[in-house]
């Protein structure tokens, strides 16, 4: 976010706020591509925002995602003392100038594959074994 003179760094960042998939095998020598990998799902908790021009000035503001219990998300912005409910656009508007991001694992996808060039490639049986149980959460 910053460069070697400390001014920062202003370009868009991509950040997922849902289903964010990483391959994931156990230890070995092999190569990612030579064998089944298991494709890791996370979604967006939190995130940090800098305000301000240099790494010296200016002030950070936290968001942070919140479930209720009907499965529905609240998104929150944190600024000192004061904490406001956003909506998904207000979110989505400050995303890509995240300074920290925070993940949280959301379910798996076991038996997958990558390609040649990188791609992660799923079939379709795996796709019912995405969601944690409450207990893996």
């Amino acid at each position: 976010r910053y460069r070697e003179d400390g001014t920062k760094n202003g370009a868009n960042v991509e950040v997922p706020l849902v289903d964010l998939r990483v391959p994931f095998q156990s230890p070995s020598s092999a190569p990612l591509q030579d064998g089944p990998i298991e494709v890791w799902k996370y979604n967006l908790r939190s995130f940090f925002v800098h305000e301000g021009s240099t790494e010296k000035a200016g002030h950070y503001v936290a968001y942070f995602r919140k479930p209720d219990e009907s499965g529905n998300d609240t998104w929150y912005c944190v600024s000192n003392a004061t904490v406001k409910t956003m909506k998904l656009h207000q979110v989505k508007a400050v995303i890509e100038q995240a300074y920290v991001v925070m993940y949280e694992l959301a379910g798996y996808l076991p038996g997958a594959s990558l390609s040649k060039d990188g791609e992660i490639i799923e079939s379709a049986e795996d796709e019912t074994q995405m969601q944690l149980t409450p207990e893996e959460q």
